[in-house]
């Protein structure tokens, strides 16, 4: 892992934050694989890239559904 990957790393109150999701949303796109995660010591971290490329598509999809109609 270089250090550019490292500093893009987040805790999962901070992918709260940045998704505007809650912590539990976060904990299921990891038990779902829609992001990834790494262990350090006892804190889970996860990509701020893929946090936020999640939740633009989810986004997406809730503003296409809402656009639809349904």
């Amino acid at each position: 892992m270089t250090m550019e990957e490292i500093k893009d790393l987040i805790s999962i109150t901070e992918a709260a934050k940045v998704a505007k999701r809650s912590r539990p949303t976060i904990y299921r796109w990891l038990k779902t694989g829609r992001i990834t995660s790494i262990t350090a010591g006892s804190r889970t971290l996860v990509f701020r890239d893929q946090v936020i490329e999640v939740a633009a598509k989810l986004d997406e999809m809730l503003a296409y559904t809402k656009k639809k109609g349904g």
